[in-house]
């Protein structure tokens, strides 16, 4: 792996993990009839569906 490839795969895992817990914390202190829900949720698919590409 080249040093470029490295530094890449760092700032993808720090803003999965950035944005990750922001949607579980929305997910555990929002109310189930807020639109916030759907979007964290949304943003948890987009997570997986990327990383298992």
């Amino acid at each position: 792996m080249t040093p470029a490839s490295k530094a890449k795969i760092r700032v993808q895992t720090g803003v999965t993990v950035v944005l990750g817990l922001f949607a579980i914390y929305l997910i555990a202190t929002e109310p189930n009839s807020s639109d916030k829900i759907k979007w964290a949720y949304g943003i948890i698919g987009i997570i997986i569906g990327y990383w298992l590409k």
